[in-house]
């Protein structure tokens, strides 16, 4: 039975599909059936109850595993698509990366699962500005499972004391299930869940297994998800084969998401517990970019005429192994304690392959006219042996203005069938002019050589050369003898032919051709190589082979770019509950350690793909019988560069203690505040000859500055005004007098370099900060409840915000080893009134951030180029703590059981959130809007849930305003030619409706089915429009029309490409859930 499950399984992955699907549900259905008999059953609950208002804190809101099920969370996206106030941040091919809450995004709202924080971005803008556009690195904050998660907590606001640095605009805190969620009453546990979304055609599968035997138990959640991009509004009908930014399609890519959670807990007695956790996910991501601005391909009709495509393999991998013991034996310090370490792994990783894949289309394996390699001899298309004939050439007329075919006129060569007549191939050559057929055969050295692999091809054969010379109008026999052609028998190691030719005195001479046959068997493999030496040619002999004029392989061109992060952490936590002086007090406090490695490694090389029968990429064959390159300059064979970097590797060591505690002052007031102490520094751990190579070129001046001579410019030399006033003796001797003191100056260059490395690789930083927090709750009625809260937040600077260097003449980047960490102070005030069956809250916020970290120019440096060359100004920038910013607004949240004052209502209930949020920042030319600010947001939901909880239905509303002009500010306005200092791309006011309901038939099984979108609106979303890019190679958008309405990669008009941009249009999705 379980083979047959894992069969259907593989094939749905494969195939994907609604019928697949539903196979696989019944099949698993039919195994928990049998199960169920002899188990305890469960009860299913997928009814969502609002939050309890005394456990409510300002700023935060409390998802829990049932309500990610009732909203069919699938992804990021999903967890705060009915949120106010947060959103995700959209990095293109990438997907999402992190979270947007009140202005400020990716590592300023920090992340954690299980206590652990995840993976950072790389937030130097300096990186982003010089890489980020390009798509080579996944940087890109890691995502998570969501059947994993019993709860996350989404906290708006500056808090620190919570988790630490990030924690500047709010934090995203996930916990993931335990054995012990499930194994309540029953010790035997199992959920199938199988699901579909038609907007990203991903099929997923679940399986959740909980049991416990004597003092043991063990959880496992098995997690699989396989689907594409999202498909945007329109998919179906926009051209596939547009490219570039002007493509309107989003571009193609199969997504598989593979998640394995596995708890084992042992618990001796009622008072300890000890578990072991692997918490392991990964995320691959394989396809095209058929939108990257520097694809190569042409297009014609529907017809791919390729030179490279470059497709992509991006993966997100993360592993968490952890250990915990738990004590719950109360004394004077705690009533529960616990003890954590975990190791976790990320990597992020994007690697591309740049080839042509387009077969036949490709240029480097054109083969127009289908020659074959067949029983050891190159025949046509038809199997047959080359025929050859000659027909009239393609010629210019008297006019030169037309060419034609003369049957009196001249002649070529040509291949013809058994009919004799001409094979069809291209007339027209890359410039539109006509060419002959001889054309499209080789005319390199090469048609004097073949290797041919025995293992795949018979090599028993005998090979025909061909006599030939070739000119202007294209090929022909040399005649003055009749052997036209050669048959070089393949089992043969020599054949020599002698032919006789007139010299340039009209005398006869004899001509040899010498045909050798290398027998090659090593390492189990067959080769043979066939070459012709000797001949009366200047370029080798005259016989040749007819082939395909292509080279027989793509050339692919690979980058694979991997940032790591791996972290060992121990975590000790304490509670205790306790009365003074008639005062409640619910105290927590503890401590952690981390140890961090934050590194990149790059790969990079070429090798050969998509190898023909004729092509050359080698010279030679290795001991393995592989093939092998002895000179490089005209072979292709496989080249990796090995490990390079753009960052130091760093080590991150990060101390902290904390303390909360919650004080129940009486039964009308509550407090409760914060402290936490970090301390956190960075060691660099780069290793000449053991870490990835850096190379010196970067560092030149990057510290120790290095002051360089101009060269002498002619106008220094000026005589007079004429034309040819110059002392031009002078000037030559200043030219050789500075190239001297260049040449002296070598030295002096490389010391520098290897200075300025040797300075940045020893240097070590740290930061420390007190992060506070205090609030209160006051309910002076049994119906209102006013909150206050005061937090602070910060962020240290990231390791490569510190160290990173980088030297080019368009830009360069100078580290800067005195940053401070960014500061964040938010103060919320909040107002709601409650019944039991519903509340209404009205809160108001503002944080103050200050010292935040840009880029800021820093002017030019003269910097070497050449041994005897001059100067070139490169623009220097700097990351600086120069920005302070502020963000202010008001929520609204409200929900509401419509039988508190309709009984007839009973079942029924609406839900009511908005958010207002403003804000500025302070750069170098005063103040300006913040676009990580969301437009003002509103939802409201209608949801009904039968007497019998056995079915119900919710309806959203989702309203979001337009992104003003004025709301919006383009840093690069200076350089785009823009007029304002608008961002180009804005969202425009939308409403969606989505309709969602479940169905319980029997008591353990719940259908669920959603559509979303439900009038079809289009629409683009801030955070989507925001991720276009003015510069660089990927996420671009047309920015001006080319007049080329019919061009496949042209510009039919301004804004052409923004609407892969958009939105799903109406799609829907259905989960199938089984649980006893």
């Amino acid at each position: 039975m379980q083979t047959q499950k894992t069969t259907v399984q593989k094939a749905i992955r494969t195939g994907g599909g609604i019928t697949k699907l539903v196979c696989y549900s019944l099949l698993s259905l039919s195994i928990t059936n049998a199960l169920a008999e002899e188990a305890t059953l469960g009860t299913i609950n997928v009814i969502d109850s609002p939050e309890s208002i005394q456990n409510k804190k300002v700023g935060e809101t409390i998802k829990t595993a049932k309500t990610l099920e009732k909203q069919q969370v699938s992804d990021t996206r999903d967890l705060v698509k009915y949120e106010t106030g947060i959103t995700v941040v959209e990095k293109g091919r990438m997907g999402a990366s992190g979270y947007n809450v009140r202005g400020v995004d990716e590592n300023r709202v920090d992340i954690t699962i299980d206590g652990l924080e995840q993976a950072e971005s790389l937030s130097s803008k300096g990186f982003e500005e010089l890489f980020e556009g390009y798509g080579n690195f996944n940087n890109t904050r890691n995502g998570v499972e969501i059947e994993n998660i019993k709860q996350v907590n989404l906290a708006k606001g500056a808090n620190s004391t919570k988790v630490g640095s990030g924690a500047l605009g709010g934090a995203v805190i996930f916990e993931t299930k335990d054995a012990r969620d499930f194994l309540i009453n029953k010790n035997f546990y199992y959920k199938f869940k199988s699901g579909y979304a038609s907007a990203n055609n991903q099929a997923m599968f679940s399986n959740t297994v909980a049991g416990r035997y004597k003092d043991f138990d063990a959880l496992l959640v098995r997690t699989d998800r396989d689907g594409t991009q999202l498909e945007n509004f329109g998919y179906s009908k926009y051209d596939d084969y547009e490219q570039g930014r002007s493509r309107r399609k989003a571009d193609p890519y199969d997504i598989e998401k593979h998640s394995t959670l596995i708890k084992l807990g042992y618990s001796p007695n009622e008072t300890n517990r000890f578990t072991v956790m692997l918490d392991d996910g990964k995320k691959t991501s394989k396809g095209n970019d058929w939108s990257y601005t520097l694809g190569t391909s042409r297009i014609k009709g529907k017809v791919i005429e390729q030179e490279a495509v470059r497709h992509t393999k991006d993966t997100s991998s993360r592993r968490n192994i952890a250990f915990s013991y738990e004590n719950y034996d109360s004394n004077f310090f705690w009533d529960s304690m616990k003890v954590s370490l975990s190791n976790q792994q990320i990597t992020q990783r994007a690697r591309t392959d740049e080839y042509c894949d387009g077969g036949k289309n490709c240029k480097n394996v054109d083969n127009p006219l289908g020659l074959q390699f067949k029983d050891g001899d190159i025949v046509d298309k038809e199997g047959n042996k080359l025929t050859l004939k000659e027909v009239p050439a393609w010629e210019w007329d008297s006019s030169w203005t037309n060419q034609v075919k003369n049957p009196n006129g001249k002649k070529t060569l040509a291949l013809v069938d058994k009919n004799g007549n001409e094979f069809a191939y291209p007339e027209e050559n890359m410039f539109g002019d006509k060419q002959d057929q001889s054309a499209v055969w080789d005319s390199s050295t090469d048609n004097k050589a073949l290797w041919i692999n025995c293992n795949t091809q018979n090599c028993n054969g005998s090979l025909t050369f061909y006599h030939l010379k070739s000119g202007f109008n294209g090929k022909s026999f040399i005649k003055d003898n009749h052997n036209s052609r050669v048959n070089v028998d393949l089992n043969q190691a020599e054949t020599i032919q002698v032919d006789i030719e007139k010299d340039r005195n009209g005398n006869d001479k004899e001509v040899k051709t010498i045909f050798n046959v290398e027998d090659i068997q090593r390492g189990g493999k067959h080769w043979k190589h066939i070459t012709a030496t000797g001949g009366s040619g200047w370029g080798g002999p005259d016989y040749m082979l007819i082939k395909p004029n292509s080279p027989g392989y793509a050339k692919n061109y690979w980058k694979d770019r991997r940032l790591n992060t791996k972290t060992t952490q121990l975590n000790l936590d304490f509670e205790k509950a306790f009365d003074f002086k008639d005062m409640q007090h619910q105290l927590s406090y503890g401590g952690l350690l981390t140890k961090s490695e934050k590194s990149m490694v790059n790969y990079s090389g070429y090798s050969p793909a998509d190898l023909h029968w004729w092509g050359s990429y080698f010279d030679s064959i290795d001991d393995n019988g592989n093939p092998a390159c002895k000179s490089g300059y005209s072979t292709f064979c496989h080249y990796d560069e090995g490990a390079t970097t753009f960052l130091l590797p760093v080590k991150i060591t990060t101390g902290a203690l904390y303390f909360a505690n919650d004080i129940q002052v009486n039964d009308w007031l509550g407090l409760d505040m914060g402290y936490r102490y970090d301390r956190i520094s960075y060691k660099p751990t780069y290793e000449e000859g053991k870490t990835p190579s850096i190379t010196e070129n970067l560092f030149l001046g990057a510290y120790y500055p290095i002051e360089i001579k101009k060269a002498p410019q002619k106008e220094d030399f000026r005589t007079g005004s004429g034309k040819w006033d110059f002392d031009y003796a002078a000037f030559r001797q200043a030219q050789d007098e500075y190239r001297k003191y260049r040449e002296d100056l070598e030295p002096v260059i490389k010391k520098n370099k290897e200075d300025n490395k040797k300075y940045l690789t020893t240097q070590k930083q740290s930061f420390s900060h007190h992060s506070y927090s205090l609030g209160a709750t006051v309910d002076p009625t049994d119906y209102l409840r006013v909150q206050a809260k005061y937090s602070t937040g910060f962020r240290a600077p990231t390791s490569e915000e510190v160290y990173f260097t980088f030297s080019h003449p368009d830009f360069s980047i100078r580290p800067n080893l005195r940053l401070k960490p960014e500061i964040a102070k938010t103060k919320e005030l909040a107002f709601t009134l409650h019944k039991d069956r519903g509340y209404i809250t009205l809160s108001g916020f503002r944080t103050d951030y200050k010292d935040f970290i840009d880029l800021q120019y820093q002017g030019t440096e003269d910097f070497p180029v050449g041994p005897n060359g001059g100067n070139l100004s490169y623009d220097v920038y700097k990351n600086i703590n120069q920005q302070k910013a502020k963000v202010y607004g008001f929520e609204i949240d409200g929900k509401l059981f419509l039988e508190e004052f309709i009984p007839k209502l009973k079942g029924f209930n609406v839900g009511y959130k908005y958010s207002y949020q403003k804000g500025k920042i302070k750069g170098k030319e005063g103040y300006h809007p913040m676009n990580a600010i969301q437009p003002h947001k509103q939802v409201v939901s209608l949801g009904y849930i039968a007497p019998e909880q056995n079915y119900g239905v919710d309806v959203y509303w989702t309203h979001i305003s337009s992104k003003k002009a004025k709301d919006t500010y383009n840093q690069y306005y200076k350089f785009d030619g823009s007029k304002d200092t608008f961002a180009k791309h804005r969202s425009d006011s939308f409403n969606v409706f989505d309709v969602m309901g479940f169905y319980k038939p029997i008591k353990n099984l719940t259908l669920q089915a959603g559509i979303y979108n439900l009038f079809n609106k289009e629409y683009l979303t801030w955070e989507n429009a925001r991720s276009i890019r003015p510069f660089g190679t990927v996420n671009r958008v047309c920015t001006k029309a080319s007049g080329d309405h019919k061009s496949k990669a042209g510009c039919g008009y301004v804004g052409q490409g923004i609407e892969r941009f958009h939105s799903p249009e109406r799609n829907f999705k259905f989960n199938l859930q089984y649980e006893f």
